[in-house]
């Protein structure tokens, strides 16, 4: 995601958890058209995020991306990332854990910083989010495997 779009998206941060619950028909409907035959450009736009991650989703647990056991939550225990051909993939995969363990990216949690580390033969992405209670988490996920490698 640009940085242009995820600031914008940054605003629907306040939208309740709800919208996140619903299945994807159930979503055309919330977002479609009020009493009044208004389109809230709000729920709109929080309502494409929501297509967008789990369109994410089903595509990385389709392909053969797979996920170590290790926590993230330091250098020593990363979540080692393989089956990614490029580093697109290996980003998508990162996204995934991070929606899978801590929900719905801009309303439960979003993306505060993410830099590279090459520890030794490694190359770790750390990702600083912030979540919905404003508590911040670091996690590192190791991407040796696609990193540097562009798709073709």
């Amino acid at each position: 995601m640009d940085p242009k779009e995820y600031e914008r998206l940054q605003e629907y941060e306040r939208l309740h958890r709800y919208y996140a619950t619903l299945a994807d028909d159930e979503l055309q409907i919330a977002y479609g058209h009020g009493p009044s035959g208004y389109r809230d450009p709000v729920i709109w736009e929080l309502v494409r995020a929501l297509h967008v991650q789990r369109r994410l989703l089903q595509d990385v647990q389709d392909s053969p991306i797979r996920f170590s056991t290790g926590s993230g939550i330091s250098l020593d225990d990363p979540v080692l990332i393989t089956g990614a051909r490029h580093d697109v993939e290996g980003s998508a995969a990162i996204l995934c854990w991070l929606i899978r363990k801590y929900g719905t990216m801009n309303v439960d949690w979003r993306l505060r910083r993410q830099r590279g580390w090459h520890d030794g033969g490694r190359q770790i992405d750390i990702y600083v989010i912030q979540l919905r209670s404003g508590e911040e988490r670091t996690c590192y996920f190791d991407v040796t495997e696609s990193y540097g490698k562009f798709s073709s």
